[in-house]
């Protein structure tokens, strides 16, 4: 199901497939205390696990705002000449996340507004939270663990950072959701079979477009 959704518990973590009575459309928006409204930065960021769909709902979004688009598998690559994959198995996992924050603070200080796929590592670094609470609506997108699982079967650049594939998306589950949660101006609970990408990308928009409309 693609499926716009309410910001979930995190009982999740440890059983982490989606309740059945999620609710489409149901925004999240944060602001701090006593400041009024949340409002955004030019840019908008995906975040979440690796397979979640960002790129593909990205990519859409950035084409009905006429924006840039990217995420850090692109950018690792151009900046570094190997994939994430790659980086990973050859000098380690603080290395690629090194460069997967080095990555998006880079595209977060552009002039014009991008849509930005964040690689899911950085979630876990304090300046990119921060970096992406002050310059981006954040949407964060979340999928079934067995969706993951099939999706992550298929693409060879992702790293593996675990014993097996489900244990390390067990872990980032029960590390990263909390992180999310955090930062998410727009929760997007989704998955392969109701609503598309395309609805789900409409949300998005909606939302930017709703709350810059009373900027302008």
């Amino acid at each position: 199901m693609w499926m716009a959704a309410s910001l979930p518990s995190f009982d999740e973590a440890t059983d982490p497939v989606l309740p059945a009575s999620v609710v489409p459309g149901t925004r999240h928006q944060r602001a701090e205390p006593g400041s009024g409204p949340r409002t955004y930065g030019k840019h908008i960021v995906f975040v979440g696990l690796m397979g979640s769909g960002k790129t593909t709902i990205g990519k859409i979004v950035a084409s009905q705002l006429q924006f840039q688009q990217t995420d850090s598998d692109v950018d690792v690559l151009a900046a570094t000449g190997r994939t994430a994959r790659q980086i990973a198995d050859e000098d380690g996992a603080d290395v690629i996340h090194d460069e997967e924050e080095r990555q998006l603070l880079r595209r977060l200080a552009e002039p014009t507004p991008y849509v930005i796929g964040a690689a899911a590592s950085t979630i876990e670094r304090a300046t990119c939270r921060e970096a992406v609470h002050r310059g981006a609506m954040v949407v964060w997108v979340r999928v079934r663990l067995d969706t993951m699982l099939n999706r992550f079967a298929s693409q060879a650049h992702r790293p593996i950072l675990g014993a097996t594939v489900e244990d390390m998306f067990r872990d980032q589950i029960r590390t990263r959701y909390p992180l999310y949660a955090e930062v998410a101006d727009l929760t997007l609970a989704v998955d392969d079979d109701t609503i598309t990408p395309v609805d789900a990308a409409k949300v998005v928009v909606s939302q930017y477009r709703d709350v810059w409309s009373t900027l302008l």
